[in-house]
């Protein structure tokens, strides 16, 4: 195995985590749509950006949108609890680990990855699953979790986000985001699990699967040797 390079990125890395180019990385870099730093914490959110990306959102809603619930929804900026990594660690021997600088998720499956765990091979139940519905309302729900709704004072299998704007109108999609002391949430909140429970059409991304294939992606990159290009002298046969 080559030699570790730790949880700091190169901008193709960070690309590599959303699968975009590097100039889209660049162009995200600069709009404060990411943490900074070229840390994890940008690694994962550009990996939950691509997941977002792959279901048809463009660039900057993909983005906004990861933004939103991983900062509002979740209240921190480097996904520790949305990726799951953590939860497999039963699948390993401690002596996995040794004494790793920090404890992250990087880390974490680096050690899983040198045992052959694929962290990425399949969903799991705790994984955090956005749906997006009829193109309009969002939701945040896991299959083994359900939510406990303050406002409603009861369990829901989903929870309301909130609704994407102009998506279709030839302009970029926005999230807006609805919080629990919104005065009309009830109201929001009636009609949005009747669209769902009458959807034509739902999306469903799952981002703690994005974040974990982005992670093996990552550790097959760096695996793979490094070669020197050097160019043939013209003259030569």
């Amino acid at each position: 195995m080559a030699t570790d390079r730790g949880d700091t990125f190169s901008f193709s890395e960070l690309a590599l985590a959303g699968g975009i180019g590097k100039s889209a990385y660049q162009h995200l870099a600069g709009t404060g749509l990411l943490p900074g730093g070229r840390g994890i914490e940008d690694f994962k959110r550009l990996a939950t950006i691509g997941a977002f990306m792959a279901s048809g959102l463009p660039l900057m809603t993909a983005a906004g949108m990861s933004k939103t619930i991983i900062e509002m929804r979740f209240n921190q900026s480097d996904c520790e609890r949305l990726s799951g990594v953590s939860t497999l660690l039963h699948c390993s021997s401690n002596s996995a680990f040794g004494d790793f600088p920090s404890v992250n998720d990087y880390w974490i499956h680096f050690g899983l990855h040198r045992q052959g765990i694929r962290t990425g091979q399949e969903k799991l139940r705790s994984d955090a699953l956005i749906e997006i519905v009829d193109r309009h309302y969002v939701f945040i729900r896991s299959e083994l979790l359900s939510t406990l709704n303050p406002v409603l004072m009861g369990q829901e299998e989903a929870s309301l986000v909130g609704w994407l704007e102009e998506w279709g109108r030839g302009a970029e999609p926005r999230l807006i985001h609805i919080g629990l002391g919104n005065v009309k949430y009830r109201q929001i909140y009636t009609e949005a699990q009747a669209a769902r429970v009458n959807a034509v059409g739902t999306m469903t991304v799952n981002i703690s699967l994005a974040i974990r294939r982005a992670l093996d992606r990552l550790a097959d990159h760096r695996e793979r040797p490094r070669t020197r290009f050097v160019a043939k002298n013209k003259g030569t046969a």
